[in-house]
């Protein structure tokens, strides 16, 4: 590669001269060394990644392997691959309905023991927060907003 310019798209345009210098830098050891050419590539890879993680407000915690892809991951770029998103939503819908249908069961079976004991009771609220917490912050990122992390009681 000799063009920076695909990898501008990953960072934020008030980044994009950190990215350049990295590549700068990697362009300049074409002709040394496979472990200093090596050492340039990663540095770029990585300086990308810590960006455009630090961009999506997430933590950096170092460049995973291929092997640390998610498999959802792997599934959400074949749809993009293949024009066809159907089995994703599938997948994910069911993931969803599934996790939802589980953690209300575990808020309704505990809502019964809730009023013999305070632990039972304290069960119960463990349980009932879990449950509504989750369907509120699916339906946050369903709506296209960020999940609020003070919720309200």
């Amino acid at each position: 590669m000799r063009d920076v310019t695909p990898l501008l798209k990953w960072v934020p345009e008030n980044r994009e001269d950190d990215v350049r210098k990295a590549f700068d830098e990697t362009m300049s050891k074409q002709g040394s060394s496979q472990t200093s050419q090596e050492k340039a590539q990663q540095k770029l890879f990585t300086t990308l990644v810590r960006i455009h993680r630090e961009a999506e407000g997430a933590s950096f915690t170092g460049v995973k392997s291929a092997g640390h892809i998610p498999v959802i991951v792997q599934e959400a770029d074949a749809a993009l691959r293949t024009n066809s998103v159907d089995s994703l939503v599938a997948k994910v819908t069911a993931n969803i309905e599934h996790a939802i249908r589980e953690k209300f069961t575990k808020a309704e079976l505990s809502k019964q023991q809730a009023n013999q004991s305070v632990k039972q009771g304290r069960e119960y609220v463990n349980d009932y927060i879990h449950y509504i917490h989750f369907v509120e912050e699916i339906n946050e990122m369903a709506e296209g907003r960020a999940p609020d992390t003070e919720h309200q009681h």
